[in-house]
């Protein structure tokens, strides 16, 4: 919605349901939910519009992702109906930490 008109990000999400939305600082947007493509783009229930195209987030989750948050870093956390995220076992919730090999983690904290 540009204040006048909707218009489309890209092609849309391939498949499935958004449950979650959330901008990072910079203004990318994150959604998640139950969709395993966007944009023809493999993206496992976790997607990132840059604002030009789709992209998945490493592998992504096993199951629905219905919550996704920012803490005041900057860190994405994601939540919902998964045991495993980015290949790891994970107890519906997780933390993406963004690296070269970015994998999302089981959010454990000490």
């Amino acid at each position: 919605w540009d204040g006048a008109a909707w218009s489309p990000l890209g092609s849309g999400l391939d498949d499935g349901t958004v449950y979650a939305l959330a901008l990072d600082a910079s203004g990318t947007l994150y959604a998640g939910g139950s969709f395993t493509a966007a944009g023809g783009h493999s993206t496992q229930r976790i997607a990132r519009w840059d604002g030009d195209a789709w992209t998945g987030l490493g592998s992504g989750m096993n199951g629905t992702v219905q919550a996704i948050a920012f803490d005041s870093q900057g860190n994405l956390f994601g939540g919902g109906a998964f045991t495993t995220a980015g290949g790891k076992a994970s107890a519906r919730i997780a933390e993406w930490i963004s690296t070269a090999s970015a994998v999302y983690l089981p959010l454990i904290r000490k």
